[in-house]
């Protein structure tokens, strides 16, 4: 029999490939087979066997000999394969439904330019396939049909089932083909991943050991309810974070937060500190996957670069690929890295389909933008319908969000529980003093005196302002001043310095500065706080920080916030401020107390309030938008642009990129590191990217434009198809990035 070539580096059939995928199919099933029903499992490994039956053709095997990437009058080997499938078979087999679903997936399990029409296809099969197998096929005629994924094949209806059945299968094969294909097999274990890992007894042990006693009310009820998708509300520092790990118990988890500096810090917790997911092998892997736009940064800042082995990458990116391939029992991630699916561009099908057996737990759900927020409404509506639970937890959920939820998931058949009462601290935790005067100021000399005794916390709106709040102070007292404008290396050690001193019973002294960074599930706990005022939702997440799980008896305030005005329409949206700040007037000046908290988040987030603003009304028309966008409208590069909505540059600071004695950029560095990434030698390149990952800072596209048109300013692009620009920039290891203008958009989100 004929042995036709699936790869030639390295060299392998078609036949052996096949063998990988269905080894990895039946390994995987072991572990996961539970959440799939037997005509799904028929499904998706038919598809894994027929996926590559069209490489089976003359131009394909010459352009594995010759190394070319594409030969003219070559078709996509997914759309060649559809002519070897026997429909009437399949039909029989899988009936119309799943028939139709299994030819699109095998179709599209690549995304290719379909720049061709079907007659096109169907005149090579008959004058070029047929000869050169010299086998006739018992359904010649294809039917392919145009779709609005470029093109799918015969049609899929597009309503909802068979959307997600569609994801199903076709994220499943893709997951099994990568697996096979990988050419780092340390990448993916055989199966595509770990094997579950339930924290659930770390987690009581480390309680009673930490604590001497067992679980709270809140985990209690999350770890009692784990069967359900669930809305949790409960204070800062009421341990929501082992309640959602006792609630995800065994299953695979994801859990999102929607700040870097928080996933790092977690990342820590969860495997350093508290010892949850254990490690695995050497070099610092553990059970517990690590995933946002700066991960290989954050285990390079970690020491983990080590090489492994004779092979190029490091072992950081080794880390990295595996959080990617979700081979990990668990990841914490950001938003983004999952949802993007809901765009529906080929290619994105892997994320809906590890969701549909995962348990996803979405934490600080408030922070996001009203766009975010609607993509993830209709996320969790296609993850749930396909199976998938989720857990919604934070101290201050907007009540026109849980409406909207709770309309959405009903549409599906889809419920989620609702405790009756918020679980909330029954300690006294906050005084407030809010100056609501018209670009009030912080009170610089009552912070200095606090500071001799006390940790105190200084929140500010954006980076500039950070900076100014920073001079102004530095000169007479020790600051620390954190932010997203720091190279890796220097933030690192800030975000560490901030977490070791705010820890629980540390009895350190001095003046910590930073941005909104610090707001979401960092586990520290200052002795004061003052901070811009904002939005409800950040606002009380900010007093999280202060008296985090400790009762407050003093006469004086200890949570001071002016109404600075800084980010108001740019980082805060204009009506929710203005009701924010409102709402908060009534508690000037005396405790505020947790049932308090919940009464002003309902005061301004309520959907009589927020219906008539601008903020709903950008949500609402982006979900209906997201609920009727036709598939494959957007490529996957389009998905991820549209779903951050913030358009970002890799600055290098002129002091890292020139000689010491240059005062403007003189091209040295930037020579250097282009060798770097040009070689053909693997460690060269990951020195130079490494390089760059190190010493630069990202800031927001506006920047570009504006120092384009500064004389004193250039920006040099390294290479052509890279983000990473040269600039004359001034920083320093205190202050960070300075810039001339005020960046008002954190970069540390997403």
């Amino acid at each position: 029999m004929r042995s036709y070539w699936a790869k030639s580096d390295p060299p392998e059939m078609v036949t052996e490939h096949t063998s990988k995928l269905i080894e990895h199919f039946n390994a995987f099933m072991c572990l996961y087979g539970n959440f799939f029903s037997a005509k799904e499992q028929q499904a998706i490994r038919f598809a894994c066997q027929n996926h590559d039956l069209g490489k089976q053709n003359e131009l394909f095997q010459r352009k594995l000999q010759t190394g070319v990437h594409m030969l003219p009058g070559e078709f996509p080997h997914g759309v060649l394969s559809c002519a070897f499938l026997k429909r009437r078979q399949m039909k029989e087999m899988f009936g119309a439904e799943y028939y139709k679903i299994i030819y699109q997936a095998i179709y599209n399990h690549h995304s290719r330019d379909m720049g061709f029409d079907d007659a096109e296809v169907s005149n090579y099969i008959e004058n070029k396939l047929i000869p050169y197998l010299k086998v006739d096929f018992p359904d010649l005629q294809l039917e392919i049909k145009g779709h609005s994924i470029g093109r799918l094949g015969e049609s899929l209806d597009e309503d909802e089932t068979a959307l997600c059945r569609y994801f199903r299968v076709k994220g499943m094969l893709n997951k099994f083909d990568y697996a096979a294909s990988a050419r780092e097999e340390d990448v993916y274990p055989m199966g595509t991943e770990f094997a579950p890992v339930d924290p659930s007894a770390s987690i009581k042990r480390y309680f009673q050991k930490e604590y001497g006693g067992g679980l709270n009310a809140v985990q209690e009820y999350m770890a009692a309810n784990a069967d359900k998708n669930i809305v949790v509300v409960a204070s800062t520092g009421s341990g929501k974070t082992e309640g959602a790990l006792l609630w995800a118990g065994s299953t695979k988890t994801f859990y999102t937060l929607p700040l870097k500096v928080s996933i790092n810090a977690i990342f820590d917790r969860l495997t350093k500190e508290n010892g949850y997911y254990p490690p695995i092998g050497e070099n610092g892997d553990y059970l517990l996957g690590h995933l946002h736009s700066e991960t290989m940064g954050f285990f390079l800042g970690n020491g983990t670069d080590s090489p492994k082995g004779n092979k190029a990458f490091s072992h950081a990116e080794l880390l990295r690929k595996r959080a990617k391939a979700f081979v990990y029992p668990a990841t914490v991630c950001t938003v983004d890295q999952l949802f993007l699916f809901v765009f529906k561009a080929p290619g994105l099908e892997i994320l809906p389909a590890t969701l549909s057996y995962s348990k996803l737990i979405i934490d600080e759900i408030q922070a996001y933008s009203p766009s975010i927020l609607a993509y993830l409404v209709y996320g969790l509506r296609l993850i749930t319908a396909m199976g998938g639970k989720f857990c919604i937890m934070t101290a201050t959920l907007p009540p026109f969000l849980l409406d909207e939820l709770k309309t959405e998931l009903q549409e599906v058949g889809v419920t989620f529980e609702l405790p009756e009462k918020a679980f909330l601290m029954q300690k006294q935790r906050h005084k407030i003093a809010f100056n609501a005067e018209h670009k009030a100021d912080f009170d610089y000399n009552r912070i200095i005196a606090s500071a001799k005794n006390k940790k105190v916390l200084i929140i500010c709106n954006t980076v500039k302002r950070a900076q100014q709040v920073y001079d102004r102070l530095s000169d007479d007292v020790n600051c620390t001043l954190l932010h997203s404008r720091f190279i890796e290396a220097d933030r690192t050690a800030k975000e560490d310095r901030i977490k070791r001193v705010g820890k629980r019973g540390n009895t350190e002294t001095g003046i910590f500065i930073s941005t909104q960074i610090v707001e979401a599930s960092l586990d520290i706990d200052f002795d004061e706080l003052h901070t811009d005022m904002c939005t409800a939702d950040s606002l009380l997440q900010r007093l999280g920080r202060c008296y985090r799980a400790r009762e407050y008896g003093g006469e004086e305030p200890n949570v001071f916030i002016v109404n600075s005005e800084y980010g108001v329409g740019t980082v805060y949206d204009k009506d929710i401020y203005r009701f924010s700040v409102d709402a908060l007037a009534v508690y000037n000046g005396r405790i505020f107390t947790e049932e308090d908290k919940l009464a002003y988040i309902e005061a301004v987030y309520s959907l009589q309030k927020v219906k008539n603003t601008e903020y709903y009304n950008n949500f609402k028309k982006r979900l209906g938008y997201m609920k009727q966008m036709p598939i494959g409208a957007y490529s996957k590069g389009d998905a991820a642009d549209k779903f951050r909505e913030i358009h970002n540059i890799s600055v290098v600071p002129y002091r890292f990129g020139n000689k010491e004695t240059s005062e403007v950029c003189d091209g040295t560095k930037q020579a250097e590191i282009r060798k770097l990434l040009q070689s053909k030698d693997g460690a060269q390149k990951f020195e130079g990217d490494k390089w760059l990952k190190e010493h630069s800072v990202s800031l927001p596209l506006a920047n570009k434009f504006y120092l384009e048109n500064q004389k004193s300013a250039t920006f040099i692009r390294v290479l052509d198809d890279t983000d990473y620009w040269f600039s004359n920039l001034k920083y320093n290891e205190e202050r960070g990035l300075l810039t001339e203008i005020d960046d008002e958009a954190n970069c540390n989100i997403l």
